[in-house]
């Protein structure tokens, strides 16, 4: 599987985050898995952990997640410099 093209997504509210991110998160998750046999996802802080919640809820079926397969990484995408 080649890295899909960026997309933006945009949410009406804060509530609608869930509905409209999770659906393609668990489509590229599918896909890693039945390309790669894993899923790596980097996550960042802030409100975005929590909104990753109904995550499960995207899959067709508990076992399609096969969360054992995943990698998840925490990522800091702030700048500053290095001294």
């Amino acid at each position: 599987m080649s890295c899909p093209s960026p997309k933006l997504l945009v949410a009406p509210s804060k509530s609608d985050v869930p509905s409209i991110l999770c659906p393609p998160i668990a489509e590229m998750a599918q896909a890693a898995l039945k390309d790669h046999g894993a899923v790596s996802i980097a996550l960042s802080g802030g409100s975005l952990p929590s909104f990753l919640a109904s995550l499960p809820q995207a899959f067709d079926s508990p076992e399609a997640a096969q969360w054992s397969k995943w990698h998840v990484f925490l990522a800091d995408e702030r700048c500053f410099p290095e001294d």
